[in-house]
């Protein structure tokens, strides 16, 4: 899955210079079920990018769902 930051209101961040672009944003994302009938989540366990300045890289480590955290 490809994701894409776009800041809908609020201060600007400064972030990126004028016309530069953010990086393309990819995501691992799985389906959890909950214990309320009739509701999933959809949880994101590695998001990464690559930079002008390198790899940027995130990894869940653990998951809670309804607060129960998950096993392994």
């Amino acid at each position: 899955m490809r994701c894409a930051l776009s800041p809908d209101c609020g201060l600007q961040t400064g972030l990126l210079k004028d016309n530069e672009k953010f990086p393309v944003i990819h995501a691992w994302i799985i389906s959890l079920p909950s214990t309320v009938t009739g509701r999933d989540y959809a949880v994101p366990v590695r998001v990464w990018a690559d930079t002008k300045y390198g790899a940027l890289a995130m990894i869940a480590t653990s998951v809670k769902v309804d607060a129960q955290r998950l096993r392994q």
